[in-house]
């Protein structure tokens, strides 16, 4: 699902931008979803199961896992 950007501002006065990911987020979107797989069994994937298959456009890139 796509949505516009938008920009807000938390509890501790930061702002914070909720943006679609990019592809230049890709590793770190890896990255994060091997810890968080690996933090709890109720989760449908393994941390080793979480790997870089991209796919789609320049504008566009999909995580597969």
């Amino acid at each position: 699902m796509r949505f516009n950007p938008l920009t807000i501002i938390d509890k501790t006065g930061n702002e914070v931008i909720l943006r679609n990911a990019k592809i230049d987020d890709a590793e770190n979107m890896i990255k994060y979803l091997q810890i968080t797989t690996s933090e709890t069994p109720y989760l449908t994937r393994e941390p080793d199961e979480v790997i870089l298959r991209a796919s789609g456009t320049d504008s566009e890139c999909r995580i597969h896992c």
